[in-house]
């Protein structure tokens, strides 16, 4: 049966092509050269230190300048929200009455690779309320410092990051789907023993959502879940 839904946020709450990830990566890299100071040797560091720890994702890359350089890691989170343009993302009041609906029935997740600070504003233009708002309806904020484990993130794209997040709430990955626009994730969650469904712009969030609304139990690749 199942209890837990989670949801990925960019690509699944709102059509990538409404904020690029090339935004989100260029406000990164102005937060660490204006605000933060750090040099392209200092980058190039940093850079391969991570990637021989294998310590995957842009936050677990942020994690290491910010300690590098002493720098707050929500500050630099903050930062980075504050300098996106999150203009072009459409509110949409049919998905939040469908969440809302729905977290009657089930735990909702929102569960991103991001930060707290853009959960936030993501939260604020797609539903139009705040982040303490929607978390008081029972769909739930879970950012990346949520993931953290032995002094690094894990991130859904990593080995353990889906599992280690299910054991921190308790949840079974048999009674979990996630609903995540990028195919490694899903891998990644089919892996672990959870249900997945990958989001395209033909198979949208709220197509997926009206059909648990509509039936009284969860069909998934054909299979039924009572």
């Amino acid at each position: 049966m199942i209890k837990n839904i989670l949801l990925d946020c960019d690509g699944v709450l709102y059509p990538l092509e409404e904020l690029k990830t090339k935004d989100i990566v260029d406000a990164m890299k102005q937060v660490y050269r204006n605000d933060v100071g750090l040099t392209p040797d200092e980058q190039r560091y940093v850079s391969e230190k991570t990637i021989a720890e294998n310590h995957l994702g842009m936050f677990n890359y942020i994690n290491a300048i910010c300690r590098f350089k002493h720098y707050d890691f929500d500050k630099f989170c903050e930062n980075m929200a504050n300098i996106i343009d999150y203009g072009s993302i459409k509110h949409n009041e049919q998905m939040w009455q469908s969440l809302k609906e729905l977290s009657q029935t089930y735990h909702i997740g929102v569960l991103t690779n991001n930060s707290r600070a853009h959960l936030s504003k993501v939260f604020k233009r797609v539903f139009n309320r705040d982040i303490t708002e929607v978390e008081s309806n029972g769909i739930k904020a879970y950012d990346i410092k949520f993931t953290e484990h032995n002094g690094c993130f894990c991130p859904k794209q990593s080995e353990k990051g889906l599992s280690l997040f299910l054991q921190k709430l308790n949840m079974k990955p048999e009674e979990t789907v996630l609903f995540d626009d990028t195919p490694v994730n899903i891998e990644k969650a089919e892996n672990a023993g959870i249900h997945a469904v990958l989001i395209t712009p033909r198979n949208s969030l709220i197509k997926q959502l009206n059909i648990m609304l509509s039936e009284k139990t969860f069909i998934w690749k054909n299979k039924s879940y009572e």
